[in-house]
């Protein structure tokens, strides 16, 4: 009976964990990217999620300036590459990826929770650290 029981426990705390581990959002645009409220936020939230995935201070600000450079290059409505189709035509995610000095590659996002937009980081499919909201930045769902 006992062996029934830790199997159970041990078989619900393994779908909780991989449950939460996995990669699963809802992939948004921000549409005000380019507004100097949004754009702090956003620097501040990738900043403080990377050092919080123990990255150096100067490491961290080097990243998020890369991804937000990189989501300030996406142009809403605009073909697939290398497509010459109308259909393809669409709204793209804001999101970035950036590698760090110490191997690790990053992938910054918009994710639409409970609150609005967020900023979500993963690295190898998994999450870092909780989403981190941005009630400056307007998110609109993206269409790929």
């Amino acid at each position: 009976m006992r062996t029934r029981k830790s199997l159970a426990a041990g078989t619900l705390l393994a779908a909780l964990f991989g449950s939460t581990a996995c990669a699963t959002y809802n992939p948004q645009r921000i549409d005000n990217l380019a507004t100097a409220e949004c754009r702090d936020q956003m620097l501040q939230g990738i900043e403080q999620m990377l050092v919080g995935n123990k990255e150096a201070p100067q490491v961290a600000r080097t990243l998020a300036v890369s991804a937000l450079d990189q989501m300030g290059q996406e142009i809403p409505n605009t073909p697939r590459p290398n497509s010459h189709l109308a259909a393809d035509l669409r709204v793209l995610t804001t999101n970035a990826k950036v590698g760090s000095s110490s191997g690790t590659v990053y992938e910054i996002h918009a994710d639409l929770s409970h609150q609005g937009c967020a900023l979500r980081v993963t690295s190898n499919g998994f999450f870092i650290g909780p989403t981190y909201s941005l009630p400056a930045c307007t998110c609109e769902p993206a269409q790929d």
